[in-house]
């Protein structure tokens, strides 16, 4: 497909690129691939070796490592505007994770080639993606922090409030997660087995805290998954 120019991009605001000059938004673009994926189709493979960086234009996008066991555990999910494969980019590392498409999206596609250019010419894209980095690795430390910590009921606590924060919309009784994700992918966002997680989504209804709509959940009671998370006392 033709290529999505940055400069009429509509998230380019929720990206590092957002206050770049017309030329160098010009050279961005003809470093540029865009290309439509499918739910389920995959971005790039953990070990693989780095070519450029990957930013979400629409859609969402999984980022998951495999254990050695064979297990999956969700790092996050990439929105519109987010970039994948910087943290491999910088460090010149192959990727130390597996991205897959939890819905359709359009991704757009920089060659690594003309990044340092770009960091050259602009030191507030080069801050805004030392930014990027930092909140990317002090979410993974919280998250090794909760698997070694807490409980499980805890953690989907406090998972199903996170969601909340990026993809809540009031309804009438509740707060509806606006996201479809199946039991596997909760489970992997977690760090559990599907089992578990609806063993205590199933406990969760039973005390009335959530329930389905559809695809999505219903927090009925976020205070209450807040004190069962630990963030209330």
């Amino acid at each position: 497909m033709n290529i999505i120019k940055c400069e009429g991009c509509p998230v380019r605001e929720r990206t590092p690129f957002a206050d770049l000059e017309p030329d160098l938004l010009d050279m961005i673009d003809g470093a540029k691939k865009t290309r439509k994926y499918q739910r389920g189709q995959v971005l790039f493979y953990e070990d693989n070796a780095v070519f450029g960086l990957h930013c979400i234009h629409a859609g969402k996008v999984k980022l998951y490592k495999t254990t050695p066991e064979g297990k999956r555990l969700t790092l996050r999910i990439a929105d519109p505007g987010d970039q994948l494969g910087h943290l491999a980019l910088f460090t010149e590392q192959p990727y130390s994770a597996t991205s897959e498409v939890l819905e359709d999206s359009t991704v757009c596609f920089i060659d690594r080639k003309a990044i340092p250019a770009l960091m050259a010419k602009s030191p507030a894209t080069t801050w805004a993606i030392i930014h990027s980095l930092a909140a990317e690795l002090a979410s993974a430390r919280n998250r090794a922090t909760d698997i070694a910590y807490r409980s499980v009921r805890e953690r989907i606590a406090g998972m199903l409030l996170r969601l909340k924060a990026r993809y809540g919309k009031a309804e009438n009784h509740g707060v509806r997660l606006d996201i479809v994700l199946s039991r596997e992918d909760l489970a992997e966002i977690v760090g559990t087995t599907k089992e578990t997680l609806v063993r205590v989504l199933s406990d969760f209804r039973q005390e009335q805290i959530i329930r389905d709509i559809g695809q999505n959940l219903l927090l009925l009671s976020p205070e209450k998954l807040a004190k069962i998370a630990g963030y209330l006392d």
